[in-house]
């Protein structure tokens, strides 16, 4: 009888352990890959627990286990993560919130599976369909999107200006003349000098209070913005150059000198050290000043008429701390890492250099970098006046409201144009090539690369819960919250609409900018969304760029249609909406131009440049921009076009279907830019 008790004990709690260890059907995903596990995953009070070395190794982190301390920490690059069995969680040497802590489970130790991704930096979805947890390393996967899209963009620079001069747009320091930076950024200082120096001074993150401020400014300007008395060094908070809130950033090459006039009004007053070090130049562009830049970042500014070294925050340095890589004016360049040179000519460069420099001004690269800036230092030369100007419009962010404070230049950009002196807007085909250009600098952005991540790995949860259906909107939304996560203004679903003067189309802001300043309208917002869906690359999903104009009012608006198999929806200044934006909006919009991947057309130039009707700019083949229209008559095919931009006066324009039906009347006029 007692032999027959204890066999009934035994049964029972080896039944009672059974449910510990069971095979649940639970499946874990990484990158595509499923994971076996010795002993199952277990459900606990509604969190996923996973078998401790085998999650973190499939992550691609190092593993440890004190067993006096019962503690388990893991090491992936420089995150650190410890836990505690039965205890509190550490990150970088930070206490963190866990809901379910790790356990010892029958001698095995077992951690939360959400928890321990999420702190490495991936990204975990759950399919009920599945009974599967999908877990992918989106920093990884934004990377590799990174770092496609800088070696795509820096090779078709050798044979396409756009690319080229989107690499002065984007501001990076590794093209072979930064000096046109500094160009770029002197206009800006010339014309931010005749304006109050209140525009400097605000720095409301409510973009209604702005509006209301700068209306104040317009009418009372005050004193006009001086170096000596309206600026201050030490308002502006040094900040590292990765400001974009992924890993997704190459060491040396995604450093950026920023546009001057973002760099000014720089988000709670953030700037890079090259930014302020710029500052300085300008401050002291009397005493003939150099930029310094180490391969670390460390920037320098040099007096050469006081013969002295500042230091980033405006003290004296005595010397330059690490491995100087470039020294640089408007004029002269010294940067071995581009195969720069200009000692010979400017004793002051031999100077510095001399003094400064330690080494052979060689930066350390990482291996993707070195293959990047092998076409770098081949595709980025500039030669000729014309290939000049470009590069200094481009790299000074100019854009539609100053043709005639900045006539010099359009003109010899726009020579058919040069006649009209009574207005200050550009023509619409400089807007267009603006943005198409602008566009082509978001794709090597650190942000337009995460963003893109983000999308894909949507589309993976999407397509694992087979809602197929809803997939494009579910993406959109995606994107929206995790890009207003980090540039949205204080009125929430606003969007990205400071400004740095009362003037929103005097420069071109991209990605870059926007994380800097939040600075933004219509216009930039639906090419960043263009930029995303194109490093994304997610299949079967169309999209485009669309400038339109109202029927029913005076306004013009710029929106990003997005088309994914039966569903249709829109970006408008980068917020997601569901259905067919051009063609069921009550305010009757009428499509003036269109950019996409492969360029831009220009259906309609404005009035006051008196320009004939039925002509169609482009710099696409007449085959390439007969076949985009047509494909977007396809795709909506009860929206209108305007054949004549004409403020304050909108047209209710034409059906896109007989636009299409009767193109072979207009004349198509191709640039080569």
């Amino acid at each position: 009888m007692k032999k027959k008790v204890l066999y009934l004990v035994l049964y029972l709690l080896f039944a009672l352990c059974l449910p510990v260890f069971a095979d649940t059907g639970i499946k874990v995903v990484v990158d595509n890959i499923e994971l076996t596990f010795d002993v199952p995953p277990v459900n606990q009070n509604g969190r996923l627990l996973v078998p401790v070395r085998a999650i973190f190794e499939a992550l691609g982190a190092e593993v440890d286990w004190d067993k006096e301390t019962q503690t388990v920490t893991a090491v992936k690059g420089e995150t650190e993560v410890k836990l505690i069995v039965g205890g509190a969680a550490v990150k970088n040497g930070i206490p963190v919130t866990i809901d379910v802590p790790a356990s010892n489970i029958s001698g095995r130790v077992l951690v939360p599976l959400r928890f321990v991704s999420e702190a490495l930096g991936a990204e975990v979805s759950w399919s009920d369909a599945n009974q599967c947890a999908y877990i992918s390393d989106i920093n990884a996967v934004a990377m590799k999107i990174h770092e496609d899209a800088w070696l795509e963009v820096a090779s078709k620079a050798a044979y396409n200006p756009n690319y080229k001069y989107a690499l002065y747009a984007s501001r990076s320091l590794t093209v072979k003349n930064p000096e046109y930076y500094l160009k770029g950024d002197d206009l800006f200082d010339k014309y931010f000098r005749t304006l109050s120096e209140r525009y400097y001074l605000e720095r409301t993150q409510n973009t209604q209070e702005q509006d209301r401020i700068f209306e104040d400014i317009e009418k009372n300007s005050g004193n006009k913005f001086n170096w000596e008395t309206s600026f201050d060094i030490k308002n502006h908070r040094k900040v590292g150059y990765n400001i974009y809130h992924t890993e997704a950033f190459l060491p040396y090459i995604d450093m950026r000198m920023h546009f001057m006039g973002s760099a000014l009004k720089g988000t709670d007053w953030q700037a890079t050290s090259i930014s302020k070090a710029e500052f300085l130049y300008f401050k002291y562009h009397d005493k003939k000043p150099y930029l310094l830049f180490t391969e670390d970042g460390t920037a320098y500014t040099y007096l050469s008429s006081d013969g002295k070294l500042l230091n980033d925050d405006g003290s004296t340095a005595e010397k330059v701390v690490g491995k100087l890589a470039l020294v640089f004016n408007e004029e002269k360049v010294w940067y071995p890492l581009m195969d720069r040179d200009d000692r010979g000519s400017d004793t002051t460069l031999a100077g510095i250099v001399g003094k400064y420099s330690t080494g052979d001004g060689l930066p350390e690269l990482t291996e993707t970098e070195k293959s990047i800036v092998q076409y770098l230092k081949q595709n980025t030369g500039l030669s000729g006046d014309l290939d000049q100007t470009w590069a200094l419009f481009f790299a000074g962010k100019l854009h539609m409201e100053d043709w005639r404070w900045h006539y010099s230049i359009y003109s010899k950009l726009c020579p058919d144009y040069a006649s009209v002196t009574n207005t200050n807007r550009a023509p619409m085909l400089l807007l267009a090539r603006d943005s198409f250009v602008g566009h082509i600098s978001n794709l090597v952005c650190p942000a337009t690369s995460y963003l893109a991540s983000i999308a894909k790995l949507q589309v993976l949860l999407e397509s694992q819960n087979d809602n197929s259906g809803d997939q494009i909107a579910m993406v959109g939304m995606a994107i929206t919250r995790e890009y207003f996560k980090y540039v949205d203004t204080e009125l929430y679903g606003k969007g990205t609409s400071l400004l740095i003067t009362s003037e929103p189309e005097n420069y071109y802001f991209n990605m870059d900018d926007t994380y800097l300043a939040k600075v933004g309208m219509c216009l930039y917002g639906s090419i960043e969304d263009m930029s995303i869906l194109t490093v994304a690359d997610l299949k079967d999903v169309e999209y485009f760029s669309a400038a339109i104009e109202w029927a029913t009012m005076s306004s013009a608006h710029v929106i990003t249609p997005v088309y994914y198999k039966n569903s249709k929806g829109s970006f408008e200044n980068l917020r997601w909406g569901n259905g067919d934006y051009l063609a069921t909006n009550r305010y009757k919009p009428t499509l003036t131009s269109v950019i996409n991947n492969k360029g831009w057309i220009l259906i309609a130039e404005a009035s006051y440049f008196n320009k004939p009707q039925n002509q169609i700019l482009t710099n696409m083949s007449e085959a390439e921009a007969i076949n985009t229209l047509k494909r977007i008559a396809e795709l909506s095919p009860d929206a209108f076009v305007t054949t004549k931009i004409n403020p304050p006066n909108p047209s209710e324009g034409i059906p896109i279907t007989e636009f299409i039906e009767n193109i072979q009347d207009y004349r198509i006029i191709r640039y080569d830019w």
